[in-house]
């Protein structure tokens, strides 16, 4: 398929790898920062209208006139644009390096876009340079698996620590100390699995872990976390329907995965501590292949691509334009959705039963700050999951929960 990006490709690549170093660095009070960012979307600006995609073009313009307001202390609420700024930066990232359609990718409604994008098959083929992106190169089948990672993904990975501490450096912390909390319980599991890998109990406990940790990290933007958690998620999806049994290399690559994750949480705890994104992670790119390949070295498929159906209903997916496209603020096809919801009303049935437990001992112990924790982690992950799947009502009621709670944890 040719690109409908080819005149100023390597312009707007190069911009998309600097604007989200500037974001992360830049302050509502620093004039400086801001205008850097201004001036780099300007150019994004100028490019996109060359290559004219008005929707595209339209974006990037209202991103632009959003960031002046910020300079020139117009803006209502500094905090929201650095927030949707955030949102359009990753989108185009989305758009140019992980090889999205625009009919693929919802905009921040802040915006105000009255053009839509265009209901071709608009997916941008990339040059060969940038064609090494984090999801599409590991998913790439059959190669084999390089010990190191390509330098594009570890910039990917970067890139993601820098785009979630930018979105939210609290969320950032409360992320990591939950994921932290799900990795060490994964321990104790995959160990007792060892000996009892037909532990229906032990094996959903381990699943429901990496799900959470992909619903989270998909709120955060997080997508090589995203990614990770949810290869893995898959070669336990297959244990719990006896598709396969989780032993021998299979428990080997669980534990592996379990040991990424911790050091790529480490990183982003780090980098956000330091102010220097930085990513330590080595094989990432060997271990997702190793997991598919678990799996019977079927194509799996990322939570970001249509899933493998029948003739008819993969030919509607080859043809966006002949399908209805239903919004949903997560950007995701609604075949996707309609696959994750059995999996994401059994974490959220988990979650009630632990909240009604945990709500009936704070009546009784109201100062209990390990209750009240519990509490918020439980609303949390399930505004974290129901955001990745764009379900608007789960996510508002679940996040003015955690809003009230969070009063609570900080006095």
């Amino acid at each position: 398929m040719k690109s409908d990006f080819n005149m100023s490709e390597e312009t707007i690549f190069e911009v998309l790898k600097e604007l989200p170093q500037a974001l992360v660095f830049a302050e509502i009070d620093d004039i400086q920062s801001l205008a850097s960012i201004h001036d780099l979307l300007q150019k994004l600006t100028t490019e996109l209208k060359n290559e004219k995609n008005d929707y595209l073009y339209e974006v990037s313009k209202a991103s632009e006139e959003m960031i002046e307001s910020l300079v020139m202390g117009e803006a209502k609420n500094p905090e929201t644009v650095l927030e949707v700024i955030g949102k359009v930066i990753s989108n185009f990232q989305l758009l140019f390096n992980e090889n999205y359609s625009q009919s693929e990718i919802a905009f921040p409604k802040e915006l105000n876009i009255k053009t839509h994008p265009t209901k071709k098959e608009d997916k941008p083929e990339l040059a060969e340079p940038v064609k090494t992106e984090t999801e599409k190169d590991v998913n790439e089948a059959p190669a084999p698996a390089a010990k190191e990672d390509p330098p594009e993904i570890k910039q990917n990975i970067i890139n993601d620590i820098i785009s979630a501490i930018n979105m939210d450096p609290a969320l950032v912390v409360d992320f990591v100390a939950e994921v932290s909390e799900h990795l060490e319980a994964c321990d104790n599991h995959l160990l007792s699995l060892e000996s009892d890998p037909k532990n229906t109990e032990i094996l959903n406990a381990v699943f429901r872990a990496f799900h959470t940790i992909k619903g989270v990290a998909s709120f955060l933007n997080l997508s090589a976390i995203r990614q990770f958690s949810h290869s893995a998620e898959e070669v336990l999806d297959k244990a719990r329907s006896e598709e396969l049994s989780l032993e021998g290399d299979a428990i080997d690559a669980i534990f592996e995965s379990v040991d990424c994750l911790k050091t790529m949480i480490d990183d982003l705890s780090n980098s956000a501590s330091s102010g220097e994104p930085k990513s330590t992670i080595e094989g990432f790119t060997a271990l997702i292949q190793r997991l598919n390949g678990i799996i019977g070295g079927e194509h799996l498929q990322s939570d970001d691509s249509p899933i493998s159906v029948d003739e008819e209903t993969q030919t509607q997916l080859d043809e966006p334009e002949e399908r209805e496209i239903v919004e949903f603020d997560s950007g995701l096809p609604i075949e996707i959705i309609i696959s994750e919801i059995p999996r994401f009303l059994e974490e959220v049935e988990s979650h009630l039963e632990n909240l009604n437990v945990n709500l009936l001992e704070i009546e009784k112990y109201p100062e209990n700050k390990e209750i009240i924790n519990a509490v918020f982690r439980s609303f949390h992950t399930i505004k974290g999951s129901s955001s990745f799947l764009g379900l608007i009502g789960f996510e508002s009621l679940s996040h003015s929960s955690e809003s009230i709670l969070d009063k609570i944890r900080r006095g």
